[in-house]
């Protein structure tokens, strides 16, 4: 997963916040903490969304720039 910061005056990419294992290598585990509906049902409930993890910010790695981002999604070039 990537995550695009960018600067919004001048639309500069990066940093890049990266969750994932070395190329061709399984996703790493999502954890278990369901991600939940922001608005409330009739019942003033926020039901889960079963399929949808939440996932810290602290689990991803920093990326400064493309080529980090490149060099983690595809290896060694």
């Amino acid at each position: 997963m990537i995550w695009v910061w960018f600067d919004p005056d001048t639309l500069e990419l990066g940093p890049f916040l990266w969750f994932g294992g070395d190329p061709g290598e399984q996703l790493p585990d999502l954890g278990d903490k369901t991600a939940r509906h922001k608005r409330r049902n009739k019942e003033g409930l926020r039901p889960e969304r079963a399929r949808i993890r939440e996932i810290n910010k602290g689990r991803f790695d920093r990326l400064d720039d493309i080529q980090q981002l490149a060099k983690a999604l595809f290896g060694a070039f």
